[in-house]
C-alpha cells in the first residue's frame, strides 16, 4: 500500500522601508534633493514564494513560484533609467522552479531541477563598474541533475 502526500507552502514579506530623515547639510536647504520618506533602495515592497510538494514513497516533486516586487536602485527613487544607467527602477519579476527527486535507497538518490522554467528575463541590480554600467541580468533557465550518495 503506497502512501502519497501533497503539501502547500507559502512565504511572503511585506515591507515599507523608507528614509525617515536625511542629515546632509549640503542639501538641507534644497527640498528637491531630499530623500526623506523615499523608499530604501533594493528593498521590495513584496516578496512571495509559494508552491506545492508531492511525495509518494521514494519520489518527491516540488513546484515553486516566486515573485519579487520592483525596486529603486538609488535613494532619490529615480524611476526612469539615467543616462549613465547607474540609477532607475528595476521592474518586478516572477520565476517558476521545479524539482524531482527519487531515492533508490536511504544512501543513493537522483535529483533533477529546472530553475526559471519559463526563462523569464529579469534583473536584480544595477552596476556602476564592471561589467556595467547598467542592469545586471538574472539567471536564465538552468537545468541541474544530481546523483547523491550518503556515506
Amino acid at each position: 500500500q503506497s502512501r502519497a502526500s501533497l503539501g502547500w507552502f507559502v512565504s511572503a514579506t511585506l515591507m515599507d522601508a523608507r528614509y525617515t530623515r536625511w542629515n546632509n547639510p549640503e542639501i538641507a536647504t534644497d527640498p528637491t534633493k531630499s530623500i526623506e520618506n523615499k523608499r530604501v533602495e533594493y528593498a521590495p515592497k513584496l516578496t512571495c514564494r509559494s508552491g506545492v510538494s508531492f511525495k509518494m514513497e521514494a519520489l518527491t516533486a516540488t513546484l515553486q513560484w516566486s515573485y519579487v516586487d520592483g525596486v529603486f536602485t538609488d535613494a532619490a527613487n529615480t524611476d526612469s533609467p539615467t543616462a549613465n544607467a547607474q540609477a532607475g527602477k528595476i521592474p518586478s519579476y516572477q520565476l517558476v522552479d521545479c524539482s524531482v527527486k527519487y531515492a533508490f535507497t536511504k544512501q543513493f538518490f537522483l535529483q533533477a531541477a529546472l530553475n526559471n522554467a519559463m526563462n523569464a528575463h529579469y534583473a536584480t541590480r544595477r552596476s556602476g563598474g564592471y561589467p556595467g554600467p547598467g542592469l545586471l541580468p538574472g539567471t536564465g533557465r538552468t537545468f541541474t541533475c544530481t546523483i547523491g550518495l550518503t556515506l
